[in-house]
C-alpha cells in the first residue's frame, strides 16, 4: 500500500513538474514575445520621428524659397516702378 501510494505520489509530481516546466516556457516565451513587440513599436515611433522632421525640414525650405521669391519679385516691381519716376 505505502508503495503505491509513495509512486502515486512520486507520478503527481512529475505531472506537476512538467506542467510547471511547460508554463515557464509559455512565461519565458511570451516575455521574448513582449520585449520583440516593444522593439518593434519603438523602431517604428523613430522612423515616424524621423520622417516627420524630414518632411517638417522639407516644408520649411519650401516656404523659406517661396519667400525668398516673392521678395525677388517684389523688389524687381519696386524697381520697375522707381525707373519711371
Amino acid at each position: 500500500i505505502i508503495d503505491n501510494a509513495l509512486d502515486k505520489i512520486n507520478s503527481t509530481r512529475g505531472g506537476i513538474g512538467a506542467q510547471y516546466n511547460a508554463m515557464d516556457y509559455v512565461s519565458q516565451y511570451n516575455a521574448i514575445g513582449a520585449e520583440n513587440l516593444t522593439s518593434a513599436a519603438s523602431r517604428m515611433e523613430d522612423a515616424d520621428i524621423a520622417e516627420m522632421a524630414s518632411k517638417l525640414s522639407k516644408e520649411s525650405l519650401l516656404q523659406t524659397y517661396q519667400l525668398m521669391m516673392q521678395k525677388k519679385q517684389q523688389e524687381e516691381e519696386s524697381k520697375k516702378f522707381a525707373g519711371l519716376f
